[in-house]
């Protein structure tokens, strides 16, 4: 069933009055009346009983909810996918319980309404409709998000990042502002699936691969199928040894990263550890000899304090290992006894210095 669309009001306005339904069935024993009111709103319009079935589900997560017999043809409860997302389970956790405030329905209305709509987006798109529809998706610091696109493709999007979704009829197109993002497509060869970054692009038709843009250079990891990557219009020839061997494009297999930046063009594909690369999706940074410099951009994604060199020479160290990253503060103890930098702690951030070392010493493995 190809949904409807609608205006960005009116969705707001169905998922507030979705939310008062759910705040008023939590209090239990609705007099008749009030269920036929609700049967009747119910029946009004799909996008009503859409509205209704999203943001009940989500509440029900939280265990409290009296579920009333939802009158028949209803649809598929599309919110189960958003279950063991972590920020919507923190959402759910945080909000205002019926009980807690049974004299405000407004609140636990308002309340619902964040998460469905911040969770969902898109889902009101139309996969039909000629006009493009862009919706925005944002995580903060040491926060994850699953999006399930209006063509069954999905997002992950990683800590501290950014996407900007645009469906239209003849292209699915996402432009990844910063941050990290992995893409599951759904197979249309008509209906290129591209993510733009950086200057290039990543045009996918049915595969799994991953993005990540820092502030110099967006890495491609392709995990299942085959991409396209097209270095950025704007990089100048003649930035490597070799110009001649500075594709403009390259075919990326599975198993295979290539990065590329404004300034030196598209490398060349390797082969990588694609487990390890996306570890970051199970909580976890996995570094193989990165300069210390681009480990803790990836860092302070996860860090409730910023973490800063306080030189180049610091930024220019290699580091091996990995990082989990519900533990940063416990990595930054233990980074001292791994290279020659002290962690100073100063106000509203932290600092890594390097650390001459003593003669005859090294910095423990």
């Amino acid at each position: 069933m190809n949904k409807q669309l609608i205006s960005q009001g009116r969705r707001d306005r169905l998922l507030e009055t979705a939310a008062d339904w759910v705040a008023r069935i939590q209090d239990g024993e609705l007099p008749a009346e009030t269920i036929d009111a609700w049967r009747e709103w119910l029946d009004a319009s799909p996008d009503h009983r859409r509205a209704f079935e999203d943001v009940q589900a989500l509440w029900q997560k939280m265990g409290d909810v009296p579920t009333l017999p939802v009158p028949p043809e209803r649809d598929a409860l599309r919110l189960d996918r958003y279950a063991g997302d972590e920020r919507v389970r923190t959402w759910l956790s945080n909000m205002p319980r019926r009980r807690d405030v049974k004299h405000n329905a407004w609140a636990v209305a308002a309340s619902v309404m964040l998460v469905v709509g911040v969770s969902l987006g898109g889902w009101l798109w139309s996969e039909t409709h000629p006009a493009a529809q862009e919706v925005n998706y944002r995580t903060v610091t040491g926060q994850h998000l699953v999006v399930r696109l209006p063509d069954d493709s999905s997002l992950e999007l990683g800590a501290a990042s950014e996407v900007r979704v645009m469906y239209s009829k003849s292209e699915r197109s996402i432009e990844l502002l910063h941050g990290i993002a992995f893409f599951d497509v759904k197979e249309n060869p008509e209906r290129p699936f591209v993510v733009r970054a950086g200057g290039g692009s990543v045009t996918a038709v049915g595969t799994a691969f991953s993005v990540q843009r820092r502030a110099d250079e967006v890495m491609v990891v392709v995990s299942d199928g085959l991409v396209e990557v097209e270095r950025p219009s704007v990089a100048a020839r003649g930035t490597v040894s070799d110009p001649q061997r500075q594709p403009d494009r390259v075919q990326l297999p599975a198993g295979q990263r290539v990065a590329y930046s404004a300034g030196r063009g598209l490398n060349l594909p390797t082969v990588t550890d694609v487990v390890a690369e996306t570890a970051w999706r199970d909580g976890q940074l996995v570094f193989k000899d990165e300069a210390l410099a681009k480990v803790i951009d990836d860092v302070n994604r996860y860090s409730r304090i910023p973490i800063r060199l306080g030189d180049d020479k610091v930024g220019d160290l290699r580091l091996t290992g990995y990082i989990v990253t519900s533990q940063v503060d416990g990595w930054l103890r233990g980074l001292e006894s791994v290279l020659p930098v002290a962690v100073e702690r100063q106000a509203g951030e932290i600092v890594l210095l390097h650390r001459d070392e003593s003669p005859g010493t090294s910095p423990a493995n």
